[in-house]
């Protein structure tokens, strides 16, 4: 769902290309009542708990600020090694690994 109002202040991020037990450097938010809410302080641990919890819950998709796009798309140059060699990773999902936009 994609909350009025502030769409433009916000922007989605797949839960599933958050890297379980890392650092996420950037505020997560959900959407509640078609507000953006935040879920999750920047630099805190994301684990399989917490990702487990929020797909308990119907959430495929958290929210960053427009401001935070940089911190994030350094936080996947960072997640990608581990990535591209994590097993358990299906091939489909690793070339659908964001990456910073070059234009």
């Amino acid at each position: 769902m994609t909350p009025s109002g502030d769409a433009d202040r916000f922007v989605p991020v797949e839960l599933r290309s958050l890297q379980c037990d890392s650092i996420v450097p950037v505020s997560l938010h959900i959407v509640v009542r078609g507000r953006h809410v935040l879920y999750r302080n920047r630099a805190l641990p994301f684990d399989a708990t917490t990702q487990a919890n929020l797909r308990a819950n119907g959430v495929s998709a958290l929210w960053v600020t427009a401001a935070d796009t940089d911190q994030l798309h350094a936080y996947f140059e960072r997640q990608l090694d581990a990535i591209l060699h994590d097993a358990d990773t299906p091939t489909r999902r690793h070339a659908d690994t964001p990456t910073r936009r070059h234009a």
